[in-house]
């Protein structure tokens, strides 16, 4: 069976969302993955370097101030001298020739909405509770999970960010949304390790339990055990994007 034959039929429908993640190399993306964060401020801090981004920045976060990671954050995340990767220009592409209407992104630098607005792409920002009061019908839909740098209160970086964004009533109008995406459409992620804090938070709390519909998720290279394990789970892990995606390499090495 071809596996990329619903996902053809849900954009035809419309019932297609792309959820894009944070975790590819900055050589594809112009901006540092969650890895290579985690890797610069363990090695900075004399932390663990084989802990995650969430790990290491609570153990940074620990006593209480966040400015530590959060000013380290903007510094490397500053798009002053930036422009969206070929990456960011095709997702948007995409977006605007199929008609998608909602995107999720745990990425928190702003090289998506930038690549938007260069394509004259109007678009709805959901970072804030009080943005879900301005949502237009008729423009595609931005879901900033994790928040944003420029908004230092509204980032989800920490393991304590994440175990609490359930419960947080300033947040619930994202979560809300994140969770009926999932209820009426078909997802793929993109640029989302299916090892990754953000990705098992996103199938384990925002997808109806048994899920409605598989998920797909593009990931080169995951080993067969671990490719088994998630099909169990619904979930089909795709070697290379379908083919109404024109994705530049996800390897930049290759």
């Amino acid at each position: 069976m071809n596996m990329m034959i619903p996902l053809q039929d849900a954009l035809e429908e419309r019932s297609l969302a792309l959820f894009i993640g944070a975790d590819l190399p900055s050589g594809v993306t112009g901006i540092p993955s969650r890895a290579e964060l985690a890797n610069d401020l363990s090695q900075r801090h004399g932390i663990d370097r084989s802990l995650s981004l969430a790990e290491v920045t609570q153990r940074i976060g620990r006593a209480g101030n966040r400015f530590e990671f959060t000013n380290y954050l903007r510094t490397r995340m500053d798009l002053t001298k930036k422009s969206p990767a070929p990456f960011h220009t095709e997702i948007v592409a995409c977006v605007n020739h199929h008609k998608i209407k909602e995107i999720v992104t745990t990425a928190i630098d702003g090289l998506l909405e930038l690549a938007c607005q260069q394509a004259g792409l109007d678009i709805n920002r959901l970072v804030t509770q009080s943005d879900a009061d301005f949502i237009r019908p008729d423009c595609p839909t931005v879901v900033k999970l994790c928040g944003d740098v420029e908004q230092p209160g509204t980032l989800v970086i920490t393991e304590q960010d994440y175990s609490s964004l359930l419960n947080q009533h300033n947040r619930r109008a994202l979560v809300d949304e994140i969770k009926h995406i999932f209820k009426h459409n078909m997802i793929l992620f993109i640029g989302f390790n299916t090892a990754a804090a953000e990705f098992r938070f996103l199938i384990d709390h925002m997808r109806e339990s048994p899920p409605a519909r598989l998920v797909y998720v593009i990931w080169p290279d995951l080993n067969p055990i671990d490719i088994r394990m998630w099909k169990d789970q619904g979930v089909v892990i795709l070697e290379s994007p379908p083919p109404f995606l024109h994705l530049p390499s996800l390897h930049p090495s290759k």
